[in-house]
């Protein structure tokens, strides 16, 4: 039709009963995209529908497919709106249902995408509903009115989560509208918070008066409406800075203040971090959180001696490799120029294992530290560095806490069995045990390896050292000597015509096997290769299955074969 010529019927029908509310909407897609007609009506006592929605095509009005509905207490307000962005609309319908309990919010979905039951009991008071594109997402929210407050459900794709009742004064009948009246229109896009400055800087001598606050400023560069919260919090030096608002709509500008305690803090550097924290009742927003960072600086009225790290912690496996420091750093970051410095280290066992690359100085400089921790056993042990700077020098002394800690260091041995087969008359064959540690580096452990009979090992002296009945007493020329609980010594025997060479030394070792063939006797025996990693070793002793098979010279040797029957 031509809006400026005269409007013309494009279909008239004569419905009985009376019609309570109309409302148009792309509800149905089936049909394009022509708007159909939503209508709720009174009277048809459940006989007719009393909720339709009809589409119009070339003259001619017909029923939406699924579209109406015969519901009693009638509805009396109808809300449209797309509520999931998906290109076709959602209906709402409110009601009094004139019984508590009884249902009185109503949503109808005829798309493919799938939004919460709209079936809600919310009471006999709702007035109005209204469907709008609040917070500028792209979707529509839902507005719900009674007598003297109103709802927002911000996510009515997903949830029934609401903004509670907002107190607000009406007169009756109760009338409203959504629409967009600032004139800026309504952006799909999400907030996107922008923060600036990003750091800030404070600088003063002791004793003076805090200068002045500064401020940053946070605003929106996306769409829909972004809260704002910020939280200071100070890395050291106790509760110095404030922030204000707490909370705020962007755009808007914060103020950053120090407290009247700097006046009475000592010279040195102070941060602090002011995390800034964008919500919105999307739910999302770009670059939501984000931290100003605060520097303060204090001066002092003279020379200031600065050392850095504040400490060290050092922790390495016994025979491990050992760890490396970052150098010292020694600094007058207050007035005059450089200071003469002496630097010591102390260590808790009087041991010589933290070295330093120099013992005076001048400002500025480094020292170098170094570990030589070889000669310590596992344990913790802990020294203190101190830098002392000439004449009463604020900072001064400085003091460098440092910890060690050495983990005992397991012992590999490999492999867990070995088969040698020899001939008498000939040379002895060869075989290889290899003995590492369980962390890279070397000198770990300093290790004994014997010969014993098998089974004594494995079935009675192991188990026991293990569980702490046997202690070890010493090497003998006969064996070793064990003690158990009662106070008994045993003492496990070598076998010696197998021959380990070497039978000592650190790791890592390859160790060899061989026989002394003419003193072995003719057969198969078994025994057990037993490395000994010393005290202090979490797996101080292992064993090696040797099964070793001797031949007669220029014989063979038959090994009795017993078979199941």
């Amino acid at each position: 039709n031509d809006p400026n010529g005269p409007w013309i019927t494009l279909f008239n029908q004569v419905y009985n009963f009376a019609w309570i509310d109309l409302a148009t909407g792309n509800t149905h897609l089936n049909n394009g995209d022509i708007d159909e007609i939503i209508l709720t009506r009174s009277g048809v006592l459940g006989e007719l529908n009393s909720f339709l929605v009809m589409q119009y095509y070339n003259y001619n009005l017909s029923d939406a497919p699924d579209g109406g509905g015969k519901y009693y207490p009638y509805w009396f307000d109808i809300g449209v709106g797309d509520i999931n962005a998906s290109g076709d609309d959602e209906v709402f319908l409110i009601r009094d249902p004139e019984v508590n309990g009884g249902v009185s919010l109503l949503g109808r979905n005829w798309g493919p995408d799938v939004m919460p039951e709209w079936k809600l009991s919310l009471g006999r008071d709702l007035q109005r509903i209204e469907l709008g594109d609040v917070d500028g997402d792209g979707k529509a929210e839902i507005v719900l009115v009674q007598s003297s407050a109103y709802r927002i459900y911000w996510s009515p794709d997903v949830n029934f989560n609401h903004s509670g009742d907002q107190a607000v004064s009406l007169r009756q009948p109760v009338v409203i509208q959504l629409g967009n009246f600032d004139g800026a229109g309504i952006s799909t896009e999400p907030p996107s918070m922008v923060v600036s400055p990003k750091s800030l800087g404070f600088e003063m001598t002791r004793g003076e008066s805090a200068p002045p606050a500064q401020t940053f400023q946070v605003t929106n560069a996306g769409g829909g409406i972004l809260n704002v919260h910020v939280d200071a919090r100070t890395v050291n030096g106790g509760d110095w800075l404030e922030v204000t608002p707490f909370d705020a709509t962007a755009p808007e500008t914060f103020t950053v203040r120090l407290k009247d305690v700097v006046t009475s803090m000592e010279p040195g550097a102070y941060d602090a971090n002011i995390t800034v924290t964008g919500t919105s009742s999307s739910g999302e927003v770009q670059d939501g959180e984000q931290v100003v960072t605060v520097r303060l600086t204090i001066r002092p009225t003279g020379p200031m001696l600065e050392v850095a790290p504040e400490r060290y912690d050092f922790s390495m496996n016994f025979g491990g490799v050992i760890p490396s420091a970052d150098p010292i750093t020694i600094r007058n970051v207050g007035d005059g120029g450089r200071l003469f410095y002496r630097i010591t280290v102390t260590t808790s066992d009087g041991g010589n294992w933290l070295k330093l690359s120099k013992s005076s100085g001048f400002t500025d400089d480094t020292v170098d530290v170094t570990l030589e921790p070889r000669n310590l056993t596992p344990g913790d042990y802990t020294a203190l560095i101190t830098v002392t700077a000439d004449d009463a020098v604020s900072g001064s002394p400085a003091t460098i806490p440092v910890t060690l800690h050495i983990d005992a260091t397991g012992m590999v041995v490999t492999p867990a069995e070995l088969f040698i087969n020899a001939y008498k008359g000939q040379p002895s064959p060869m075989a290889e045990v290899h003995i590492d540690q369980a962390v890279e580096g070397s000198g770990a452990i300093t290790w004994y390896a014997y010969v014993v009979p098998a089974g004594d090992w494995w079935d009675d002296f192991a188990p026991a050292f293990a569980a702490g009945d046997l202690d070890f007493v010493k090497r003998t020329a006969q064996g070793l000597v064990f003690r158990d609980g009662a106070g008994a010594e045993r003492v496990l025997q070598y076998v010696p015509w197998v021959r380990l060479t070497p039978d000592h030394g650190v790791t890592p070792r390859i160790m060899q096997v061989t026989l002394d063939v003419p003193n072995a006797p003719v057969g198969e025996t078994r025994v057990t290769i037993i490395v000994d990693g010393g005290p202090g070793t979490p797996n101080r002793f292992q064993g090696v299955d040797t099964r070793i098979v001797v031949a007669a010279e220029h014989g063979a040797l038959w090994l009795p074969v017993v078979l199941n029957q």
